[in-house]
């Protein structure tokens, strides 16, 4: 037998920008899960932000779109630089909400010390594991070779 079809992981390619380890489709389901979670609860965010901040309220539109996008990308096709961009946009949404909990945000501090917030704290698990899965399918190839047989 070939290396090939016993080390399928081995012949994969990285030409189109797609990743060159195949991922099993339940990670790219799972990422998409998590950025429509994210997505989806941003909107309520958005509406009440746009009128009282509105750089943050345009801020969580372009977030609330982009990871929508991104969720339907990963479901169509398995492509590193969707990789990179849902697990950096998600870690500075990560990064913005710490900030925002511990010194505010410019004409937004009314969100100091709040972090018993479900809503906020289900959507902060979600951009977790985007990061974490990211972080799991770019990581560096080690070489693939055959087990020695005894």
């Amino acid at each position: 037998m070939s290396q090939t079809i016993l080390y399928p992981a081995a012949a994969a390619t990285t030409s189109g920008g797609r990743t060159s380890r195949p991922r099993h489709p339940l990670v790219r389901l799972t990422a998409a899960a998590a950025l429509g979670v994210t997505s989806a609860a941003h909107i309520p965010v958005a509406v009440d932000h746009l009128s009282e901040v509105p750089y943050l309220g345009w801020a969580f539109c372009a977030f609330i779109v982009l990871t929508a996008a991104g969720a339907g990308s990963l479901l169509v096709e398995d492509r590193r630089w969707v990789w990179r961009t849902m697990g950096a946009l998600n870690a500075a949404a990560v990064l913005v909400f710490v900030t925002s909990r511990v010194v505010g945000l410019p004409g937004a501090s009314d969100d100091r010390g709040d972090w018993t917030d479900p809503s906020a704290r289900a959507c902060l698990a979600a951009e977790f594991i985007v990061v974490v899965l990211t972080a799991w399918v770019l990581r560096p190839e080690r070489e693939t070779s055959p087990p020695a047989f005894r």
